[in-house]
């Protein structure tokens, strides 16, 4: 009996502390807010799920983001990545801009184990990340969460069923020195789980529906050079009428926007520093995005 006891009360003990019932990733009505700081200077940026789509039959969650804007309907929001979460407890991704399922976060982890990720951007690329502690945060509505300690070169933290305190896609980004980011808040299912910010309890809307979603096409932009140090040239299979581009940094920052009823046309982006770059075109019924990287 009283073996029996001290098990039932090691059992409450690792439920209360770790938070033992899982809490898994979002797929549906979820909304990620985020703060930007730094070289750009500052924006907002708010991630959003809508409808899923299937790569290499494995299904997956859209994600759509929108910049300095709370207005969440998909008509003014970008297409940029696709998540998935498996049976044991791994996010995956896959960039808009990249042809490469990339890890994301790994909830299956313990103490001292070590993140083996294949992305080829942030701190998970160039870091030997080890978990370095696990605990649980109280978000709202009384929910407690595991929270994962990563000893990486800035340290991040990571809740089951939110993502990284400092944005949805913060492990595998790229930041110029200088630049800081914090997830605001998250909301799921128009309830406010996490915020990190005061301000942040009336700032979401529900993720309104398209009045008819964009087709996604691919292979109809190209981009050469590629990479490219200075000038570009953008060819795209325009049918009719006008076609937006535009710039985005890795930030998710609109850098440069125009307008064009005729390709190719020319660019030249040699104000910009060395990085990865987005370009995207909206084109009657087409969504287009392309991956540009600028060298020395």
């Amino acid at each position: 009996m009283k073996k029996l006891t001290l098990i039932l009360i090691g059992v409450i003990f690792s439920i209360l502390t770790f938070g033992q019932v899982y809490y898994t990733f979002p797929d549906t009505n979820a909304i990620w807010n985020s703060k930007y700081d730094g070289y750009y200077g500052s924006h907002k940026e708010r991630f959003g799920l809508y409808g899923d789509t299937t790569i290499d039959e494995q299904v997956y969650k859209k994600v759509y983001r929108i910049v300095d804007d709370s207005t969440l309907n998909l008509n003014n929001m970008t297409y940029y990545a696709t998540i998935r979460e498996n049976d044991t407890k791994q996010i995956f991704v896959r960039l808009a801009y990249e042809d490469l399922e990339i890890l994301l976060y790994d909830f299956s982890l313990n103490i001292g184990d070590t993140v083996n990720s294949n992305s080829p951007y942030g701190y998970l690329n160039y870091d030997i990340c080890v978990i370095a502690d696990i605990d649980s945060i109280e978000v709202e509505n009384n929910q407690y969460r595991k929270r994962y300690k990563i000893n990486d070169w800035g340290l991040d933290y990571w809740i089951e069923g939110i993502g990284s305190v400092d944005g949805l896609f913060n492990p595998i980004m790229e930041y110029i020195i200088g630049t800081y980011c914090d997830l605001l808040c998250f909301k799921e299912n128009d309830t406010a789980v996490y915020i990190n910010n005061p301000e942040c309890d009336k700032c979401f809307c529900t993720l309104l529906t398209p009045v008819e979603e964009k087709e996604k096409v691919k292979d109809f932009i190209t981009i050469y050079p590629n990479p490219t140090t200075n000038d570009l040239t953008i060819e795209f299979k325009q049918e009719k009428g006008i076609a937006t581009i535009r710039l985005f940094n890795s930030h998710g920052k609109q850098l440069e926007v125009r307008e064009s009823n005729s390709f190719p046309i020319k660019m030249n982006i040699d104000y910009l520093p060395i990085g990865i770059y987005l370009i995207q075109i909206d084109s009657e019924n087409k969504t287009l995005n392309k991956k540009l990287i600028k060298i020395e």
